[in-house]
């Protein structure tokens, strides 16, 4: 039988909105469940954060309580120090009773106005050998051997520890020490050593009851409900009487008191739960007594079955629509071909602003989507080359528009050289000019810069005011990057003294121009926003690019680089070494280098010999043969500031040395 294109329409769509009714929904329910459960691990977190954040305040009140009257209370160490030697004696004696008896004496009479003692229910003070000296439950008990009670061991070990206990205290200690009147009760402990003199004298233990209303007042804060247990016995908890029961037996299921971490599913009197487990006191092994958080799902259960009713309804609407658009879906083919071809022809002139909308849901939808991208594509195209055209030289830019894959925008880790110059003493040279003019000089410096730069195939990262950054070795890869950089140096450094000259002659004056090469891992890529943003460097390598720019400065010098740019430049530039460096923000030394030349350029150099041993000479603290080999220097190569700056530190040396660990190391103090 043959069917019409028509029905054939109708029974596809058909299918595949019931299809997509039934994924949606699925998939619906799947993601509000994923949902509950993230806000519940939310719940769960910030009731932890909340116990912990109330954990950390009593024992910092408790640390600063116990330092508090150590420090201020005479009487208070004498006892522990007294207490503590008695104490402390092998096989103990008459004489160690009653100095064990007289400082529970002493004690009686000393807590009982202490804010801690008044605001606990756990008050124990414990000599250095572990004797119990005052217990406030039994005020008149004392003698007793707590050393192996395992909060004292932990004090001993770290100074400060915390435990739960439950009443009866368990193992139980030869003393009362927590109260008794409440079988199960739990009570947070805080144990704080008692030092002074240098020395551990004693112990003060402190502790809380954890009752209903503490968890209660969490509960508010995180709105999740709390319940306490102890080997598998619900101690205290938040929830209605009704629910008790239920918990009671969920939470002495073994599975339960030993199970993976994370959120079950409970019933509990017929209300569906999240229950979670958490530790009273945060350990790498699962402790006892616990937490259970639970969360009811009333609400969520709700709102499923109004998004499983919302959805039919959605669904029963669009199986309609579908049924009276199939007949119209045939006729409605032509029209989006005839728009792609009117756009192609668009497009064909030139107009990349094209897009067509096609709305059909179909393969011409898929069609009209894949002609956007297109569109799309060529315009990212576009910009792509306009972006490098304001960063790199024309031939680098159509070298990226032949192979788009040779350059990353995206952020890449890259071996780069990285160059930085300023112009030096720019803002007394701003200072002494117009507006109008100082721009047109900057202009005229940016001008050469970036033309030499673009020239050697450099990337112009950014304008920092008189500053620029540039690198080599990225967008495309540049072997020779750090010969590269070099050779753009030493052209700047010549057109810029041309530029100085003819400032100076028109009556501006500048000091000089800095320049700082370093050639490192870095990480280079487009950074910003979709509005704005640069291709640039992020990494230490151009910070310590950054350093050695100021460091001219420091030198009197043009150009300064570091040794693995000399080094990655090989024998083709002439570089001098001129010290050892720790710039500011940096713990390792660097050896810098003074760029002179080209390796092929005529450039006589006969003094680097004297300036080498005079270096030598200085790193060995031999004064006077590095005074003598600088002022060769000097003599040969008159105006060499390096030699100059160095000859002077040599002269302050000579009459004040420095100290015995000085490693011959020059620590900058500014950038």
């Amino acid at each position: 039988m043959r069917l019409s294109f028509r029905f054939k329409i109708f029974v596809t769509l058909g299918a595949v909105v019931c299809i997509a009714i039934a994924l949606v929904l699925t998939m619906a329910q799947a993601l509000a469940l994923r949902r509950f459960r993230a806000d519940f691990q939310d719940r769960f977190d910030r009731t932890v954060t909340a116990f912990r954040s109330l954990q950390q305040l009593r024992q910092e009140f408790v640390s600063d309580e116990v330092t508090s009257l150590t420090r201020s209370n005479a009487q208070f160490r004498t006892i522990l120090s007294t207490a503590s030697i008695a104490g402390g004696i092998a096989g103990g004696g008459e004489g160690d009773d009653a100095a064990l008896a007289d400082a529970n004496l002493r004690l009686n009479s000393l807590v009982s106005g202490l804010v801690l003692h008044e605001k606990s229910d756990v008050f124990v003070v414990v000599s250095a050998a572990g004797r119990l000296l005052y217990s406030k439950v039994a005020p008149q008990q004392w003698g007793s051997d707590l050393s192996l009670l395992p909060i004292l061991q932990a004090i001993a070990e770290d100074g400060r520890a915390v435990a739960i206990w439950q009443a009866p205290v368990d193992p139980a200690p030869p003393a009362r020490l927590a109260p008794a009147d409440d079988f199960g009760a739990l009570y947070e402990v805080v144990g704080e050593a008692v030092t002074f003199a240098d020395e551990w004298h004693g112990t003060v233990l402190t502790g809380t009851r954890l009752s209903r209303r503490a968890l209660e007042e969490i509960r508010a804060v995180s709105g999740v409900d709390i319940a306490a247990y102890s080997h598998g016995k619900l101690i205290l908890a938040t929830l209605p009487a009704g629910l008790l029961a239920a918990t009671q037996s969920r939470v002495s299921e073994p599975r339960w008191h030993a199970g993976p971490a994370g959120a079950d599913e409970w019933s509990l009197g017929g209300r569906r739960f999240l229950a979670a487990r958490a530790d009273i006191i945060p350990g790498p092994a699962r402790s006892d007594p616990s937490f259970v958080l639970l969360q009811p799902l009333d609400a969520e259960s709700q709102f499923l079955r109004s998004l499983r009713l919302l959805l039919l309804l959605a669904g029963a609407g669009s199986l309609a629509i579908a049924v009276g658009a199939s007949y119209g879906l045939a006729s409605g083919i032509t029209r989006p071909v005839a728009t792609l071809h009117r756009a192609v022809q668009r497009v064909a002139r030139g107009d990349l602003a094209t897009r067509v909308e096609i709305r059909s849901g179909d393969e011409l939808a898929e069609l009209g989507s894949s002609f956007n991208d297109m569109v799309a594509g060529l315009r990212e195209r576009d910009l792509l080359r306009r972006t490098f055209d304001r960063y790199v030289s024309k031939g680098v830019a159509a070298e990226i528009l032949r192979d788009p894959t040779a350059a990353q925008v995206a952020g890449a880790r890259r071996q780069l050289t990285l160059f930085f110059i300023d112009i030096g003493g720019f803002t007394s040279f701003s200072e002494t000019l117009p507006p109008e003019r100082v721009v047109g000089h900057l202009n005229q410096y940016l001008a050469i810069v970036c033309e030499v730069i673009l020239a050697l195939d450099g990337t112009v990262s950014q304008f920092q005011g008189d500053g620029v950054v540039a690198f080599w070795g990225a967008p495309l890869m540049q072997p020779d990057h750090a010969l590269r950089a070099a050779r753009a140096a030493l052209r700047c450094r010549g057109r810029l003294n041309q530029l100085q000259q003819e400032w100076a002659n028109s009556g501006v004056t500048v000091q000089r121009f800095r320049m700082g090469l370093h050639s490192g891992e870095v990480v280079v890529g487009e950074i910003g926003t979709s509005e704005r943003g640069a291709y640039t460097v992020i990494g230490d390598a151009a910070n310590l690019a950054s350093r050695l720019e100021g460091m001219n400065k420091v030198y009197g010098t043009d150009i300064l680089c570091s040794e693995e740019t000399v080094r990655a430049a090989g024998g083709a530039v002439v570089a001098r070494q001129v010290d050892w460096v720790r710039v500011v923000g940096r713990r390792a030394p660097v050896t810098i280098y003074e760029l002179l030349a080209e390796a092929d350029a005529a450039f006589r150099c006969e003094w680097l010999g004297d300036y080498d041993s005079a270096l030598a000479a200085y790193r060995k603290r031999e004064w006077q043969a590095a005074a003598e080999g600088f002022d060769r220097v000097l003599r040969s190569r008159p105006g060499d500031r390096v030699a100059a700056t160095m000859a002077a530190r040599v002269e302050s040396f000579l009459r004040q040395p420095p100290p015995l660990d000085w490693d011959g190391v020059y620590d900058a103090t500014a950038k």
